[in-house]
């Protein structure tokens, strides 16, 4: 479709041809061309040739205008997590097996012998990435270039989430120790929260509130957290360590004490485990 059909008798001396076809076509000439061939073009084409004094020989040839192949993208815009693929998906017209040229801003790769009508092929940017499409033909030998495809798929790379989270500066056991978190998202928001206390306990959080944590024994602990954003890109996890302090062991000791002005002299003997 929309390429020039060249139509051919074999010419001999003193012969007049008369070419005849579809959508009115008519011409004297023994090799004539018809330009911009559309669907209407398609069909039997008849030539009488006329040797003068010899009499007239007829032939024809049929003729099958296919349409060109058709390419298009189910989206434009995509997000993908860095380190994680993405499919490009597309629909096709045409006659299979396919064959499509892309390009990734670099380069040009070529996808041979397409199937399906529905097909998509997975890429894997580290960075916001443009991908357009030089051309696809199909097994009727029809090309569509770029300018009839004009299609482009842009995949933007979100960088992960990166945990992070402080905690109170006194934290003594069988007391309660607030965590609060400092996590940075990139592209798109942080909805889940992975908390590991370090002391068996753990806790899946869809919001970033301060959490509340007792240790019922003081000690050394290491705390993670981890986070997932909206588009489920998982950041590393972060970890830090915290000395659970003791609660000291209050005691003092007194000494006998005569009356009459007599001076007490208590003696601390508090301690403390850690």
């Amino acid at each position: 479709l929309g390429g020039d059909i060249q139509l051919a008798a074999k010419q001999f001396p003193n012969t007049n041809y008369t070419w005849k076809g579809p959508n009115g076509f008519t011409s004297n000439i023994p090799n004539p061309i018809i330009s911009n061939a559309t669907i209407n073009d398609s069909g039997y084409y008849y030539v009488d040739a006329n040797l003068v004094g010899c009499g007239t020989s007829t032939d024809s040839i049929h003729i099958t205008i296919n349409s060109l192949p058709t390419f298009e993208l189910l989206k434009t815009l995509d997000t993908v997590c860095i380190g994680n693929s993405k499919s490009i998906a597309f629909s096709l017209t045409g006659k299979s097996p396919w064959e499509l040229v892309y390009n990734d801003g670099i380069k040009n790769d070529t996808i041979r012998n397409i199937s399906s009508s529905q097909y998509s092929f997975t890429v894997s940017p580290t960075e916001k990435t443009i991908y357009s499409f030089v051309s696809v033909s199909d097994s009727n030998a029809c090309l569509a270039n770029a300018a009839s495809i004009q299609a482009k798929d842009t995949i933007v790379v979100n960088q992960l989430p990166i945990a992070d989270f402080t905690y109170s500066p006194t934290h003594c056991e069988k007391t309660e120790t607030t965590f609060t978190d400092a996590s940075m998202p990139d592209l798109d928001p942080i909805k889940e929260w992975y908390w590991d206390m370090g002391n068996g306990s753990t806790h899946t959080l869809y919001t970033n509130a301060p959490i509340k944590e007792i240790y019922t024994n003081w000690g050394s602990y290491e705390v993670r957290l981890a986070v997932k954003s909206n588009m489920g890109c998982l950041s590393d996890t972060a970890k830090k360590p915290i000395a659970i302090k003791s609660t000291p062991l209050v005691g003092f000791k007194s000494p006998s004490v005569c009356l009459d002005g007599g001076i007490a002299i208590f003696k601390d003997t508090s301690t403390s485990p850690d």
